[in-house]
């Protein structure tokens, strides 16, 4: 097991061209009391694993200040409170330039942590994995993020964060603009339409695939769904759960082909895809 007191000794003892580096389960490797790693030096390295290190927010900040120049994945799942900006450690992600995916599962982010985040993020940043955190996109409180400053972010994943179907419609008003992937699995009655929150799924414009399993999905949510869901979508996934209560009806009609057992539909991409242009407003928000 790793510690920070001895500075890991891995920028000067690094392997030449070492671009994967996996210290999970070592709490207490990025503490910065006075063993400040000099990151810079790993300047091969790609992809970097912190997970159940015990990574504080403050930590993170120090490591984020000059990063390994080439890094593009970092996983900090199980480093939980790792976001937390009320001691006013506001990270500098956008130091991170090269950075294309961050996973920040299990970590107990809050919707006001992941504002933060999104108003600054990595510029280069494809992918987020924030499952496991319920309540991450809860809007109650106000903190609406504003997801279109993620302007190449391609996939996000929210399994098994408690969304609920008026979360879903509020971050689908203003999505990020390059979504291409959504994973919502985990999440029963996401697509609920029983209290009138309609979700403007043309609004993702550029979605490709969509993940739906353990959902519990209904033929009345899917048929909403498939009157919405933009001819980019080509893939949807409902789990190999729901292989006796696939609303297949409504899926043929869209156009899916499928089978129950593996749960997963295609159709042809369509490029028809309709967009209100009448109701939307900068970067394709859209308008109450």
């Amino acid at each position: 097991m790793l510690t920070g007191a001895n500075k890991l000794d891995l920028a000067s003892h690094a392997i030449p061209g070492n671009k994967e580096l996996d210290l999970s389960g070592n709490p207490g490797v990025m503490d910065v009391s006075g063993d400040f790693v000099d990151w810079y030096l790993l300047t091969h390295l790609e992809e970097l694993v912190l997970a159940n290190c015990g990574v504080t927010s403050r930590q993170l900040k120090c490591f984020a200040g000059c990063p390994p120049p080439s890094l593009k994945k970092l996983d900090l799942s199980g480093n939980r409170g790792v976001l937390d900006v009320s001691s006013g450690d506001f990270v500098d992600w956008y130091l991170l330039t090269h950075l294309e995916e961050l996973v920040v599962s299990e970590c107990g982010v809050t919707s006001r942590q992941l504002k933060c985040f999104a108003g600054c993020p990595p510029p280069s940043l494809k992918k987020l994995d924030l499952s496991g955190n319920r309540g991450v996109l809860d809007v109650s409180s106000g903190d609406f993020v504003d997801w279109y400053l993620l302007t190449h972010l391609e996939e996000l994943v929210v399994s098994e964060c408690g969304v609920t179907s008026r979360q879903l419609k509020c971050f689908a008003g203003c999505p990020p603009p390059s979504l291409k992937k959504l994973d919502l699995s985990g999440n029963r009655g996401v697509l609920d339409v029983s209290s009138g929150d309609f979700v403007d799924w043309h609004l993702l414009e550029h979605l490709e695939e969509l993940i739906l399993a353990n959902c519990a999905v209904t033929a009345v949510q899917m048929e909403s769904l498939m009157e919405l869901l933009p001819g980019s979508t080509a893939l949807l996934d409902l789990g190999s759960e729901s292989r006796d209560a696939t609303p297949s009806d409504a899926l043929e009609a869209a156009g899916f082909t499928g089978h129950h057992q593996s749960g997963r539909w295609q159709r042809p991409v369509q490029h028809s895809a309709r967009i209100a242009e009448s109701r939307a407003g900068p970067a394709g928000c859209l308008i109450a």
